[in-house]
């Protein structure tokens, strides 16, 4: 399964269209254990900002959306100064494909030492750093 980490700039439109791309996936919200339906999310998307990190099961994968990683207090606009456009093609259907905004990996590297949870210490090793000139 994928996991994907979406940082959300955060704005009402954004909230919205975040909220049907999720209803689109059948996603449900993973709630400690327990996966729950998001019919709060699809009458309220601003409750979106209700908090800082969600979690978000769907067929393909697990969608972590986040609105101010650890590091990062100012989310997006403290990562979009070093993100790049990356295009990224569906290996089944090679004419799907769809840009996205990258965040840097130095900065997804640091927001990883900065939370401190297992698992992104797990990953850190797996991910080389360039060193920074």
């Amino acid at each position: 399964m994928t996991e994907i980490d979406i940082v959300l700039k955060d704005t009402h439109e954004n909230r919205r269209r975040l909220v049907s791309a999720l209803d689109e996936l059948d996603a449900r919200e993973l709630v400690g254990d327990t996966e729950e339906n998001i019919d709060e999310l699809r009458s309220d998307p601003d409750s979106m900002g209700d908090s800082i990190f969600r979690t978000f099961v769907t067929g393909f994968g697990e969608v972590d959306v986040v609105l101010r990683p650890a590091g990062f207090p100012n989310g997006y606009q403290d990562l979009i100064e070093n993100a790049f456009i990356a295009t990224v093609q569906d290996e089944r259907e090679p004419g799907l494909t769809v840009n996205a905004i990258v965040a840097d990996v130095r900065d997804i590297y640091k927001s990883k030492q900065e939370a401190g949870r297992r698992k992104d210490v797990q990953a850190l090793p797996a991910h080389k750093i360039p060193s920074v000139c």
